[in-house]
């Protein structure tokens, strides 16, 4: 059984969203072109959506767990000596705020949209990483760490925006 137009008539078959009945009667006046042109419009723009969220969010991971590759790198080679509960808690740090800031980011993406909180979580997140090329002690990278952990949370604002593309 095809599905039917709101009428109840079993018969009337749908193309797309246009019922048999009515097809006939677009065609002539032209509509079905245009709708065939904004339907794939549509389809195109959501794809491109969807690309593009998931390249964002993509950017966000690499650069919330970037510093774990880095402290590790800084500490295997002598650069800094910290010791196991200093480098530990540096690891943590961005994972900590991410953690903690999902449940807000959720909130504001379902408020305002995901792709407005998105590109804010990008753009906030990209503060911090710009600064870590001059952090020099401890202190700095812990709270850069801290800062750039708003990327973390990227994924409650990207789960708003790429479910209804």
């Amino acid at each position: 059984m095809h599905l039917s137009a709101t009428s109840g008539d079993p018969t009337r078959k749908l193309y797309g969203t246009v019922p048999k009945t009515e097809y006939a009667i677009l065609k002539k006046a032209g509509e079905l072109q245009d709708r065939k042109i904004i339907n794939s419009f549509i389809v195109g723009k959501s794809y491109k959506n969807l690309l593009l969220s998931t390249f964002a969010l993509m950017v966000c991971f690499a650069a919330w767990t970037i510093n774990g590759v880095l402290i590790t790198f800084l500490v295997d080679n002598g650069v800094y000596k910290w010791d196991s509960s200093q480098t530990g808690l540096l690891l943590g740090a961005p994972i900590l705020t991410g953690a903690l800031l999902r449940l807000p980011m959720g909130t504001l993406s379902d408020r305002y949209g995901g792709k407005y909180i998105l590109g804010a979580i990008l753009l906030l997140s990209a503060v911090p990483i710009y600064f870590l090329s001059f952090a020099d002690n401890y202190t700095s990278f812990l709270l850069l760490g801290l800062g750039y952990g708003i990327s973390g949370s990227s994924f409650a604002a990207g789960v708003a925006y790429t479910s209804v593309w």
